[in-house]
């Protein structure tokens, strides 16, 4: 039987692609990376994997793993096709298999208006509802499927004629051989693996502006302070929200002390309406949803002005601080209560309280809760789950392969839609690998990384007094650890729906807007935040969005 793969490459102006052929081999590769310490651009990396004779799945599949940085490649070696995405799907890939018909994307919508995709997958739509993303290999329509992070996939003929599909993970972000060593000599080892980073993302850009997206969190500063500690000086950083918004002001004084120019856009309900109704709102949308993730908008507005008026050059690369917070351990406080064993049936139940409550009243459907609890446990099924260790590598390993890598990476379609180059750095395989070998101890509550941030801090940015937090936020947090107790869990309920009411005026980021106080008030006790009422919105605009229309008036969601 005849494979026909057809490959399709979005010529839009995103990352760029590169092709190259030699002999009956031919090569596509978008990105770039690290190969034994040497910066390779896309058209280095595609000169790589052409050599004589026949390339197998095996030593794709080497080379794959030896590389460090944020790509696709894909070979098409006579009869047979090879293609991977990095370890966090920074770019992803898509696919249908159809019998002898094979076609893989960057752009899943050529795919649906390939293969004639039109059949919605119902629990994909409903997972959507109430996370924002498509988690596994699924999307939101049925057949066509996504590589997940650290994932290749292989399609050839084989001998009696059938044609043979497989895909096999590379990388996986699961801890290997735990480090016992002393919390100083850790802290040692970080300061070395965080230089190593920036000294690669250094020689990476080749003098070119980094522009850091500054909030004021602990990970952007890291960026900003450590793109100082490397000479780094021509870098410019960007805060935005409402005036005067209290991560900005602390965004303008650590851009100060690092003497750094800083630029401030500001947001407000009227400029979110217009920015949302505007036809590059509209263009965004219909490339960064890629139909597995709502496309983020918070530095969407702010990029835009910042490009409408010249303030940053068009070869720029942005480099946010996704997401040191993840990696260090900042989430397995909401997972885990540090005094208990969790079952995998616990673990299970906290992920979907954490992660899927976008529109709560959906997993008051018994049907709907057990499917999803099973998807979870199955993305988990091959993982051990004896020691509280083993629980707190599991949950991070799903939060690595489902929310980091289809959610958060994401958002760096936002870079690619303005047409500017990006850099995750604190995604570096190397800063990766340091952590995910860590001892749950040091990870709980960013133990290791807020020590190592205070010990290494040359220009005064990790000060406590930065971060100090009010009164009423350090009891709401002792409250939320002790939530358990019945009295405590009604405090929590009634402080969170006080706290939406006024999340109209008080949101930061006056997002909002795009709706209108009556549409907000309307959904006050039904929603979690401003991205329940986008993935609404999304899905009811799905089918007009690619079809080239867009609905004018979202008064009523």
């Amino acid at each position: 039987m005849d494979i026909n793969i057809k490959l399709h490459f979005d010529d839009r102006k995103r990352y760029a692609w590169y092709q190259q052929k030699a002999e009956d081999k031919e090569i596509w590769v978008s990105g770039s990376g690290f190969l034994n310490g040497l910066f390779l651009n896309a058209e280095s990396l595609a000169k790589t994997f052409l050599h004589n004779g026949k390339l197998t799945f095996g030593t794709f599949k080497e080379k794959i793993k030896a590389l460090n940085g944020n790509f696709i490649v894909i070979v098409r070696d006579g009869g047979s096709c090879i293609a991977a995405v990095d370890h966090i799907r920074s770019i992803p890939l898509f696919y249908v298999n159809k019998g002898n018909r094979f076609y893989i994307s960057d752009r899943a919508l050529w795919i649906r208006e390939k293969c004639d995709c039109l059949i919605p997958d119902k629990l994909s739509r409903d997972e959507f509802l109430c996370t924002g993303y498509v988690t596994g290999q699924d999307t939101l329509f049925e057949n066509i499927k996504q590589l997940q992070a650290g994932e290749c996939l292989y399609l050839g003929g084989a001998e009696d004629g059938e044609s043979i599909f497989k895909k096999e993970r590379y990388y996986r972000y699961l801890s290997h051989k735990l480090s016992h060593k002393p919390i100083d000599t850790l802290i040692d080892e970080l300061d070395k693996v965080t230089q190593n980073v920036f000294e690669r993302l250094v020689s990476g850009v080749n003098g070119r502006t980094i522009v850091v997206p500054l909030s004021g969190g602990l990970d952007s500063r890291l960026v900003a302070s450590m793109l100082k500690r490397a000479g780094y000086d021509n870098v410019i950083c960007f805060s935005y929200g409402r005036k005067n918004n209290k991560d900005s002001l602390k965004s303008e004084r650590i851009a100060k002390a690092l003497g750094y120019k800083w630029f401030f856009v500001e947001y407000s309900e009227r400029k979110w309406r217009e920015w949302y109704n505007h036809n590059d709102f509209r263009s965004y949308f219909n490339s960064a949803d890629n139909l597995s993730s709502l496309p983020h908008i918070d530095d969407w507005a702010a990029v835009k002005e910042l490009r409408d008026n010249a303030l940053i050059p068009d070869n720029a690369v942005f480099v946010p601080g996704h997401t040191g917070d993840f990696i260090s351990g900042g989430h397995l406080k909401y997972i885990f209560d540090s005094t208990k064993k969790l079952t995998e049936k616990e673990l299970v139940t906290n992920i979907m309280q954490k992660h899927y409550g976008l529109w709560p009243v959906k997993l008051k459907d018994k049907d709907l809760n057990a499917m999803l609890k099973r998807k979870i446990r199955n993305s988990l099924r091959d993982l051990k789950k004896e020691t509280v260790q083993d629980m707190a590598s599991s949950y991070e390993y799903w939060e690595w392969q489902e929310r980091q890598s289809k959610f958060i990476v994401n958002s760096v379609r936002v870079y690619d839609f303005w047409g500017y180059d990006w850099r995750l750095p604190l995604w570096d395989v190397e800063f990766m690998d340091f952590w995910k070998d860590m001892l749950y101890g040091f990870k709980l509550n960013k133990k290791l990384y807020t020590r190592y941030l205070a010990d290494s801090d040359k220009y005064g940015l990790f000060n406590p007094k930065m971060d100090r937090k009010s009164l009423a936020g350090m009891l709401m947090e002792n409250i939320y650890k002790r939530r358990n107790i019945p009295f405590l869990r009604w405090i929590l309920r009634y402080y969170h729906l006080y706290k939406k009411f006024l999340d109209y005026f008080k949101d930061d980021l006056a997002r909002y807007g795009i709706y209108g106080y009556t549409a907000f008030i309307k959904n006050l006790t039904k929603t979690k935040h401003i991205n329940s009422l986008l993935t609404r919105c999304y899905l009811n605009n799905i089918t007009k969005f690619h079809e080239g229309c867009y609905a004018e008036d979202t008064r009523h969601y």
